[in-house]
């Protein structure tokens, strides 16, 4: 299911090659910072999207298109479900 959202670009860290074929790059975005409570959202850009950010300067007003993805890791003891959001698209959002 596709989900998009409006913040600021707070922050993005370095690029992190998981395997051989396999990287990604976090950032932080803020959202809804008109209200009483914002929220900041961690989002995951993989492989050839991980360019997507680049040009993109911290403090400017984004809109941020992404998947919610889940999955379930079971160490033996324990069932942990963990959830992403994987952006697949990032634009600025004209002021």
């Amino acid at each position: 299911m596709t989900q998009s959202t409006i913040g600021i670009l707070l922050h993005k860290f370095e690029e992190k090659h998981i395997t051989d074929n396999f990287k990604i790059k976090d950032f932080i975005v803020k959202t809804d910072f008109n209200k009483e409570f914002p929220q900041e959202l961690s989002f995951q850009l993989q492989n050839t999207k991980c360019d997507f950010i680049n040009d993109i300067p911290l403090g400017i007003q984004v809109k941020v298109y992404f998947e919610i993805k889940g999955k379930m890791y079971n160490n033996g003891n324990e069932k942990k479900w963990f959830n992403t959001l994987v952006c697949f698209k990032i634009e600025k959002v004209p002021v």
